[in-house]
């Protein structure tokens, strides 16, 4: 764990993802699998807040950006600074530099 303390953004990419993702659980899968994978996420996002060397340098991303594979999606992010910036969440049968600014 890392003893600096890193604050977590989301871009709004991110966060469309992260809301269709849901949305997308509930619609398939229900209410109650929708609340289990909130929390997988979340606590994923909580875990990247506290080590954000936790995800690994993927051959099909910029050098900069980490993955952080969670559940059937990858948080894919970079550090600057002192904050962890999550660009999008993707599903991990997605081009994964296709979907980068």
């Amino acid at each position: 764990m890392s003893s600096l303390e890193y604050t977590l953004v989301l871009t709004d990419e991110a966060n469309d993802d992260y809301q269709h993702i849901l949305l997308y659980t509930l619609e398939q899968w229900g209410e109650k699998q929708q609340e289990v994978y909130d929390d997988l996420l979340d606590a994923a996002l909580s875990r990247l807040k506290q080590d954000p060397r936790l995800g690994r340098k993927l051959s099909q991303l910029p050098p900069a950006y980490r993955a952080y594979h969670v559940g059937k999606h990858y948080l894919i992010y970079r550090v600057e600074g002192l904050e962890v910036v999550v660009f999008r969440i993707l599903h991990e049968r997605m081009n994964l530099s296709r979907h980068l600014p």
